[in-house]
This record gives C-alpha cells, structure tokens and sequence, in this order.
C-alpha cells in the first residue's frame, strides 16, 4: 500500500502553503512532506491518505 501526506504550514509572509511526501508507510509518507517543509515554520494541518482514497486528518 502507498500513502500520500500533505503537510499544510504558514508563508513567511503570509499564506498557507503545502508539502507532499509518498512511502510506503504513514510515517514515511509524513517524513518525506517534512523534509520540504522549511525549518522553524509552523505546520498548521496534515493529511495522510492511502491508495485506496482512505484518509486521516489533523489540523492544528
């Protein structure tokens, strides 16, 4: 099973911005989409959806 994370966080000048992640576990994909989020922003909301269109959320 693949599993897709999009990490939602603040602009430094405003706005909300996204970084994805895809693995091959949950905490894979939630690794891979933190490592594009920039150091010291504030992640404001997650999604952590597998191949079969299932999802968890978490939003800050």
């Amino acid at each position: 099973m693949t599993y897709r994370a999009t990490m939602l966080y603040e602009g430094d000048i405003g706005g909300v911005h996204h970084a994805e992640g895809t693995a091959g576990t949950r905490a894979g994909a939630l690794a891979v989409a933190e490592r594009e989020v920039p150091a010291g922003t504030r992640v404001v909301g997650v999604v952590v959806a597998d191949d079969e269109s299932r999802f968890e959320t978490r939003l800050d």
